[in-house]
């Protein structure tokens, strides 16, 4: 139950992130030929996912939560 909330939790906050970056990208570029705040919302995701891989890359150092995952 716990892996379903931590998931949800980073949907909730990943789809906030995208809309308001798609928001000030808008303000700023005025075009919206690609969704440029998803764009950079996921480039960045991708860059702490692989931040986070690394810092936890020794399994002693990881949650047990995440291990049961």
């Amino acid at each position: 139950m716990m892996n379903l909330l931590v998931v949800g939790l980073g949907g909730f906050v990943g789809s906030i992130l995208r809309y308001l970056m798609g928001l000030l990208v808008m303000q700023v570029s005025k075009q919206g030929a690609l969704p440029w705040g998803t764009v950079i919302v996921n480039v960045l995701g991708c860059l702490l996912i692989g931040l986070l891989g690394r810092w936890f890359d020794n399994a002693d150092q990881v949650p047990f939560q995440l291990l049961s995952s």
